[in-house]
């Protein structure tokens, strides 16, 4: 499992191994490789082939450090740890193990916030929201709590209490431009257009290279129906050649913009780009459908209306001739007349 790591790497999983075989009732010799091994999973710079091996094999040492000390509060948070942040997605088995922590050292302010990480996982944004207080209240400084908890009032429409943790986080840190764009969107949420562009604002003030605030602020601007400013943003934010994410929100949502504005052939390699770089992401498949029917409909509509314009010239000429014709019809009869008097 572990051959293929390096040579340095290879010496440390063999002095954790002798550790073991010297101490094999040890617990925290079994928690010390465990340990190391999740953090390989979070920390290796070349991509590890069975992740999934590697993280299995941490939860082993720590099930084996548990089964010799069941008060080992460190070993239940490092496989609750590993069942949730390191890949598995097994959010229940963590919660069981955060909560196991709790239980043994009810001080801990991480299991407080992990366990609210997994309930927000799981939906259960009110269980999340109690755990991130509680953590906020062992730890008042910790900048990560009110960020955590801003995101899950937001996730169930309670922006003002959202905006809170927001003024939390600048007075933390006045220079973080991201706690300024997650504000402007909450005060976007609440229709509140001036302070939400102002906060968005702060934030290119603060990082005139951050592509996520000319994206956010033109995802705002588009809300408003303000696509010409939106597009202006987008354009911005795809100059700076944000990562991966960041690029696509640009893209597809100046898709949207020229499709409002019927500017369908710019719309459509929008949506190009944005399936390019997220091909799971149906909405761009829609959109670009949308675009695409834009495009055609406007070719048909220019056909109708030459085609109407060449009937009502025909009807014109049609009008003329039945009128041209009722008066030759009448002439005709006004001729005869004329001659049967004569005779």
């Amino acid at each position: 499992m572990l051959r293929d790591f390096d040579e340095e790497l290879d010496e440390d999983i063999a002095d954790l191994n002798k550790d073991i075989a010297l101490n094999p009732q040890d617990a925290r010799a079994y928690y010390s490789r465990g340990d190391f091994l999740s953090l390989l999973a979070i920390t290796a710079a070349e991509p590890i082939a069975d992740l999934d091996g590697v993280i299995k094999l941490a939860i082993a040492d720590f099930d084996k450090a548990i089964e010799l000390d069941p008060t080992y509060f460190d070993a239940y948070y490092g496989r609750g740890r590993a069942y949730d942040i390191l890949g598995l997605g097994d959010y229940e088995k963590a919660i069981a193990d955060y909560s196991k922590v709790i239980e043994l050292n009810p001080e801990d302010g991480s299991a407080y916030s992990d366990r609210g990480n997994a309930y927000r996982e799981l939906g259960e944004h009110k269980k999340a929201i109690a755990d991130y207080s509680r953590a906020i209240a062992l730890r008042p400084r910790s900048a990560f709590n009110y960020y955590s908890r801003s995101h899950a009032y937001r996730e169930i429409g309670e922006h003002e209490k959202a905006i809170a943790d927001f003024d939390k986080l600048i007075e933390l840190n006045p220079r973080d431009a991201s706690s300024h764009i997650n504000r402007g969107e909450a005060y976007g949420n609440l229709g509140e257009r001036e302070k939400a562009i102002a906060d968005f604002d702060k934030a290119i003030t603060l990082n005139p290279q951050d592509a996520d605030a000319y994206t956010r602020r033109g995802i705002f601007f588009g809300s408003l129906w303000e696509h010409e400013k939106a597009i202006a943003d987008f354009d911005k934010a795809i100059a700076l050649k944000p990562w991966r994410s960041v690029s696509f929100d640009a893209h597809f949502n100046r898709g949207l913009a020229y499709t409002e504005l019927r500017k369908c052939e710019r719309a459509i390699p929008d949506f190009d780009k944005a399936i390019e770089l997220n091909p799971e992401h149906a909405p761009a498949y829609f959109n670009r459908g949308r675009a695409y029917h834009h495009c055609h409909w406007r070719d048909y509509h220019d056909q109708y209306c030459r085609r109407t314009v060449y009937h009502d010239q025909y009807c014109r000429r049609t009008v003329y001739h039945d009128q041209y014709c009722r008066r030759t019809v009448y002439h005709d009869q006004q001729e005869c007349e004329a001659t049967k008097h004569q005779r």
